[in-house]
């Protein structure tokens, strides 16, 4: 009877210690393992002009987000709020709203070695679990 009960014990501990590395293991996932980032490199020189009027910047995003094909299909109101603060950071350092709408070059990679040159701005867009599971859900 001794000899069931302690691997019985045995058994529990076993099985708390996988769950417990199992719950570990999702944290880390979730809070901080980056699975993509996404480099955003801003030409400082490089200007285009557009004909566009504009009185505000968002006019300018307006504008782009009916001009660009790849824009057409993305609602930029509804993205993630983890995402909102790089959507403005984007606005605010590559549109030009000077009476029309201006913008400044812009590469993206999500490769990690590619750092940006030496006279572009870097946003870096790191997704961690938390954020790849908001965008999925916003996508669905």
């Amino acid at each position: 009877m001794e000899k069931r009960g302690l691997l019985l014990k045995i058994f529990l501990i076993l099985i708390i210690a996988i769950v417990l590395i199992i719950i570990g293991t999702a944290i880390y996932f979730y809070q901080f393992h980056t699975f993509e980032e996404i480099r955003i490199c801003i030409s400082e020189g490089e200007i285009e002009e557009t004909d566009q009027p504009c009185e505000t910047k968002e006019d300018c995003v307006s504008y782009f987000q009916k001009e660009i094909p790849e824009l057409q299909d993305i609602d930029l109101e509804n993205i993630p709020a983890s995402l909102q603060d790089k959507k403005q950071e984007l606005i605010d350092k590559a549109l030009i709203c000077d009476t029309t709408c201006k913008y400044k070059k812009i590469e993206t990679t999500t490769e990690r070695t590619t750092p940006c040159l030496e006279n572009e701005e870097e946003i870096l867009i790191e997704i961690k679990g938390k954020e790849g599971l908001e965008i999925l859900s916003s996508l669905m």
